[in-house]
């Protein structure tokens, strides 16, 4: 029997974390979706227990209780929003994945989609984050990691819900 994983939702949804929560909901997943202040995450949950009414998934309003107990962080924070965020789950983010999703305004701060990693990887460097973009081309989703134990996993999960994972350093 495989252990259902507990994947923490932070942030604000965007096409690749609407998608990415979407698929986990179908799967052997259980989701936990942090509310503060974003009333699209509430939107969101609200879309998928129509879509998905059997769906493992919880709404909380604390995002470091919900990261606490959580395998994998999934991380849907603007740039100019995660200091505040990283400060609150910084303790409980220790060792732990974290998938970081940007945002469109994220992905073309400086011309680079990886931006958004690398400053959350600098507010937790004792977490392992992966960048993931939505490849806007049928089910790539396009990963970069320094951590190669957080890169496979997330590569395995991204395969696991019915996704291509692509390598950015290998592009395959």
């Amino acid at each position: 029997m495989i252990t259902k994983q507990t994947i923490a939702v932070i942030g604000a949804p965007n096409q690749t974390s609407d998608l990415l929560c979407k698929a986990l909901a179908k799967g052997n997943y259980r989701l936990l979706m942090a509310q503060g202040k974003q009333h699209k995450v509430r939107e969101l949950f609200n879309e998928i227990r129509v879509e998905t009414p059997g769906a493992d998934m919880e709404s909380i309003d604390c995002c470091q209780q919900a990261c606490w107990e959580a395998d994998i962080i999934l991380f849907a924070v603007p740039c100019m929003e995660q200091t505040e965020i990283v400060y609150k789950i910084k303790e409980v983010a220790n060792q732990k994945i974290v998938l970081c999703i940007p945002s469109s305004i994220d992905q073309y701060m400086d011309g680079s989609k990886m931006n958004a990693a690398q400053l959350l990887q600098g507010h937790l460097p004792n977490s392992k984050v992966v960048n993931a973009c939505y490849a806007q081309s049928g089910s790539n989703i396009l990963l970069d990691s320094g951590a190669p134990d957080a890169l496979q996993t997330v590569q395995d999960l991204i395969r696991a819900i019915g996704f291509f994972p692509l390598d950015k350093q290998t592009g395959f």
